[in-house]
């Protein structure tokens, strides 16, 4: 386990990337495999098998939101229980990781290292980390000239965030577990939409340094 105190109850910034910053997903099933382990670990029991239901009355963390990109991963989650966010990323990295070698046919290690995890210290620094996570893929969707909607446009349309659970209402299997502690702070989703994607918000965007006010 890290030496870290990670508390139970408290919001925390976890995020990796692949080793030499190489790519840790390589196809759309890669995306849906992580996507589908985020919520398949999360339970205190988590399932054997990737078909296998799951017993999520009790769980280890609660995700709040999450982002994935080519060669790294944000999440924004909450502990539950005692070395909650410990566990959940070794099953997650660990599980992940075996299944991209043998789809790949690699070896070795995925992820650099375990996983750095960062403690959310005020309400301002919630609402802008859940801007910069869910604004993440602005370099991988930018296309050179785009005017502030069109980016906004496909920010929207990037499938590996939480953005979508948050502005839809016709999820059938949501990955976020509660998104209120960031949606109930806002008048309407749309609201929250004018503040994720508000053109010069985009423009001038805010660095993790920044949101944090100190060097991560």
């Amino acid at each position: 386990m890290r030496r870290q105190k990670i508390s139970i109850g408290s919001y925390y910034h976890v995020y990796n990337r692949g080793v030499d910053r190489r790519k840790t997903f390589l196809t759309v099933k890669n995306y849906q495999r992580f996507i589908h382990q985020l919520k398949q670990f999360k339970g205190l029991k988590p399932s054997v098998h990737v078909d296998e239901a799951n017993d999520f009355s009790k769980k280890l963390i609660n995700i709040v939101a999450y982002c994935l990109m080519p060669n790294h991963f944000h999440l924004l989650l909450v502990q539950l229980e005692k070395d909650g966010i410990s566990k959940y990323l070794h099953r997650l990295q660990t599980g992940y990781t075996m299944y991209f070698n043998k789809s790949h046919e690699r070896t070795g290690v995925l992820f650099q290292g375990t996983f750095k995890c960062k403690l959310v210290k005020s309400n301002s620094q919630l609402l802008q980390l859940s801007k910069y996570i869910h604004t993440n893929p602005i370099d991988v969707v930018r296309i050179k000239g785009d005017d502030p909607e069109s980016l906004a446009r496909r920010l929207l349309q990037y499938r590996w965030t939480s953005l979508g659970e948050y502005l839809n209402n016709d999820q059938d299997d949501p990955v976020v577990d509660d998104p209120e502690p960031i949606l109930g702070q806002f008048k309407n989703k749309d609201k929250y939409k004018e503040f994720v994607l508000e053109p010069r918000g985009l423009a001038s965007r805010l660095s993790l340094e920044e949101i944090c006010g100190k060097k991560l």
